[in-house]
């Protein structure tokens, strides 16, 4: 499922779940249908995901089923890990604290 992320200070993205949810998990956060994270929350969510990724390795990938059949050093050129799927959100996050606004998922508007 996708799930749409918005806020005044920055563009819209889109995120799949599956890719969302540990993010969610190192902020404290459930991850639900639709939620908001108060502008009076972004610098605690934002320190705990910066943490949680510093101490994720870099190895950490999410990779698709459909590379199994390429070699391990082709697959290692696909591979996209958890830092790199985070950056919509950190870069959402850092904006949406400078300006003191509300970051939101699943909302439509």
């Amino acid at each position: 499922m996708l799930i749409p992320f918005k806020s005044k200070a920055a563009a819209d993205f889109f995120m799949l779940q599956t890719h969302a949810a540990p993010l969610f998990e190192m902020m404290g956060k459930s991850i639900t249908a639709q939620g908001v994270i108060p502008a009076s929350d972004i610098v605690t969510c934002l320190s705990k995901l910066q943490m949680g990724l510093a101490n994720t390795p870099a190895a950490n990938p999410i990779t698709a089923d459909s590379q199994s059949s390429e070699s391990a050093h082709d697959s290692a050129e696909h591979t996209i890990g958890l830092k790199q799927r985070a950056w919509p959100l950190i870069d959402m996050l850092e904006r949406a604290n400078r300006k003191q606004v509300d970051v939101m998922w699943g909302v439509s508007t």
